[in-house]
């Protein structure tokens, strides 16, 4: 119950332990580095504010007006044959509920449940995505699994530090170890219609077994792809793949781990593979997750981009995966907003935005005539 002070020559985080009797007490203290400057002391005080806001914006309660019908979605309890309209009843899949609703409804998650590549994805206007329950904001995967675990990762042969991984995936944006302890990049590559090379380069071919630490690349044959014409953007100077066709293709993911066995160092891999968090116009979105999206995290439909808000968000860890392999530049070109709206009239609030390969907030006019 006494006070005491702690005083050290470097800032850190020390152990301190005392034994009274037969018990014995521990405690962490964190020392910090006090500030040598009016501008340092000015930067801790902007960090401390950062950071409660962000622990604001993580822990925010429910703000909406429930509007229409009400349906509860939970993907631990839930489940799509119920009829949805009570946390009792509530239906289990993103898909089911957006099937489900209609213009002025209202979709409630639940909170601390985890939906993986089970993104909403409808253009239905005017409704509100919200939460029910105590807990984590509902968090909404790019990625298809925790892809951790020694079985799921074997090395390339040939090398010690190039691992593939057990199945093919999609064109990804980024590998996340551990929430953010790591985040790994995708190394930039070209492909001619025929082969992969190095990007900006048509002489130099790919390496696999010579990509930058901490990077991976994701091998899909495009080849039958880029000899489709109708596949071709701008006189054929762009091979696009965001066609239907080209967004099922997979292939064989080589990443590069010189520490050993990513799957037996990490506890969470998250690979993003999966698309967007799309909604019509007039919508409200709010308190939730979204996370590992290889592309834009959120967007609203260009075909009805009126009037939507997000709010209480928090949007990470997406971007970076290939739209087009463009003939002129050579080199892939990626894509990727945490919040990408078009159109008019649209706001953005309170919404904590990390990990994004481009802008945290992006508007496009243009679409639908506006």
């Amino acid at each position: 119950s006494k006070k005491g002070k702690v005083t050290a020559k470097n800032p850190g985080k020390a152990v301190i332990t005392a034994k009274v009797g037969k018990n014995k007490y521990q405690c962490t203290v964190t020392v910090k580095k006090q500030a040598d400057s009016k501008a340092e002391k000015a930067i801790q005080k902007i960090d401390r504010m950062i950071e409660k806001r962000r622990e604001a914006i993580l822990n925010s309660a429910t703000d909406v007006e429930i509007t229409g019908n009400c349906y509860y979605v939970s993907s631990s309890e839930g489940n799509d044959e119920n009829d949805g309209r009570s946390p009792e009843t509530a239906w289990a899949t993103v898909n089911h509920a957006c099937q489900m609703i209609e213009e002025g409804d209202t979709i409630l998650f639940k909170r601390g449940d985890i939906w993986r590549m089970d993104m909403p994805w409808t253009t239905t206007m005017y409704v509100t995505y919200s939460t029910y329950g105590e807990g984590a904001k509902p968090a909404f995967y790019g990625s298809r699994e925790n892809a951790s675990g020694k079985e799921k990762w074997h090395l390339m042969e040939g090398t010690d530090n190039i691992w593939i991984y057990e199945r093919e995936v999609r064109d990804s944006g980024s590998i996340v170890y551990n929430d953010g302890e790591k985040v790994v990049q995708k190394h930039l590559t070209y492909f001619d219609g025929t082969a992969h090379y190095e990007a900006f380069t048509k002489d130099v071919p790919l390496d696999i077994k010579n990509i930058k630490k901490d990077t991976f690349v994701v091998l899909i044959d495009w080849t039958e792809y880029a000899k489709n014409p109708e596949n071709y953007l701008d006189n054929g100077e762009r091979l696009n793949l965001c066609s239907e066709e080209g967004d099922s293709k997979t292939g064989t993911l080589y990443l590069r781990c010189d520490e050993g066995n990513p799957g037996e160092l990490y506890d969470s891999i998250e690979i993003s593979e999966g698309n967007n968090f799309n909604f019509g116009g007039g919508c409200i979105v709010d308190n939730l997750c979204v996370k590992y999206v290889r592309g834009n995290a959120m967007m609203n439909d260009p075909g009805c981009a009126t009037g939507s808000t997000i709010q209480n968000c928090e949007i990470a860890f997406c971007g970076n995966y290939y739209l087009t392999y463009n003939h002129q530049s050579l080199v892939g070109e990626t894509a990727g907003d945490g919040m990408g709206f078009h159109g008019y009239g649209n706001k953005c609030l309170n919404n904590y935005v990390h990990h994004s390969q481009q802008g945290a907030f992006t508007v496009e006019l243009g679409w639908n005539g506006v």
